[in-house]
């Protein structure tokens, strides 16, 4: 370090502003500098680091510490401005230049953009991005007045604010609904623990999929439930509901249980019976050419079926005739 010479008796009212080595070297050399090294915590850095040693510019590095711009908030720009306003003398900036770094600041904390809902971000979005596109067109010889406030940028800025709070909005639901499914999904854990019955599907486990039914669309709970359809056919087993002049499979008119009929022949015990109770509680030809069809159980009643949509099933469960119905057969008791 060369040495200086000094005016006997003349002192320092105040100690200089101390800079982060980094910025004052960035600032000399008239290049960007983010604005997070005028910052408090980064100018105590830079006097904690100025009394443990002198370093020479070119062993300066950028802080691994350092926030850019544009995650700044806006309270922070305008503690940090006063900082940077003062540094600018270190690059020998003409008064117009700091003047302009001045006015830009002012204009932007009186600007009315301030007072609208999330303004604040919004300025300091706008902040972040004109005063690097400044230096950048410094860079290319076409530097312009960044005390002007561009209504453009300045929309564009909103725009963007708005885009990323539209997203987090997104993302704070999206991880509610996580939470609330991993709830639902705990409790139902514990209760299947707590009952031999199984639980419903959660919410994430059926989402996307057709929901599930306990019973087939021909199932007779189901069916029982959709009178007004005309596709829909009665249960065999729902027969004990109303008054029953002949079971369907045996044509007897004894007292049995003509939901579960599980005789082998008919009432006179002539012939076997030719129909079987399938899983959906329907009856269903056992044999011959029309073996495994499940068979109409509206058309064994006298009144018959009236629906076209299932002409296949209309034969007599007791004797497989497309002539009749159980009730009417000539076989039954």
């Amino acid at each position: 370090m060369p040495i200086y010479s000094f005016q006997k008796g003349v002192g320092v009212e105040s100690i200089p502003l101390q800079v982060h080595p980094y910025a004052k070297k960035m600032m000399t050399a008239r290049k960007y500098v983010p604005l997070w090294y005028f910052l408090p915590d980064a100018v105590t850095k830079a006097k904690d680091r100025s009394k443990d040693s002198l370093v020479g510019s070119h062993t300066v590095r950028a802080s691994p510490n350092a926030i850019p711009d544009s995650r700044l908030s806006w309270p922070q720009v305008m503690r940090a401005k006063s900082a940077f306003l003062n540094t600018l003398r270190l690059g020998a900036w003409p008064d117009d230049h700091i003047s302009m770094f001045a006015a830009f600041y002012i204009n932007m904390d009186m600007h009315s953009e301030l007072q609208e809902q999330d303004g604040d971000q919004v300025m300091a979005h706008y902040h972040a991005e004109m005063r690097l596109a400044w230096y950048d067109a410094m860079e290319r010889k076409e530097p312009f007045d960044l005390s002007v406030i561009s209504n453009r940028v300045l929309a564009e800025s909103r725009r963007e604010i708005v885009k990323q709070r539209q997203e987090k909005t997104l993302k704070d639901i999206q991880a509610a609904t996580a939470l609330m499914e991993a709830r639902v999904d705990a409790k139902l854990q514990k209760l299947s623990q707590i009952t031999s019955t199984p639980p419903f599907p959660s919410p994430r486990q059926s989402s996307g999929k057709a929901r599930q039914t306990p019973y087939p669309s021909t199932s007779p709970r189901k069916a029982s439930r959709q009178p007004d359809n005309p596709n829909f056919q009665r249960s065999f087993r729902d027969l004990n509901q109303a008054p029953l002049t002949r079971c369907h499979r045996c044509l007897g008119r004894d007292r049995h249980d003509v939901r579960h009929c599980s005789r082998t022949s008919l009432w006179n015990r002539k012939r076997g019976v030719t129909c079987k109770w399938n899983k959906q509680g329907f009856l269903e030809i056992t044999s011959g050419t029309n073996a495994g069809l499940e068979l109409c159980a509206d058309w064994q009643r006298r009144n018959g079926c009236t629906s076209k949509a299932h002409p296949e099933k209309h034969r007599c469960s007791g004797c497989t005739s497309s002539s009749h119905g159980a009730s009417s057969c000539p076989e039954g008791e």
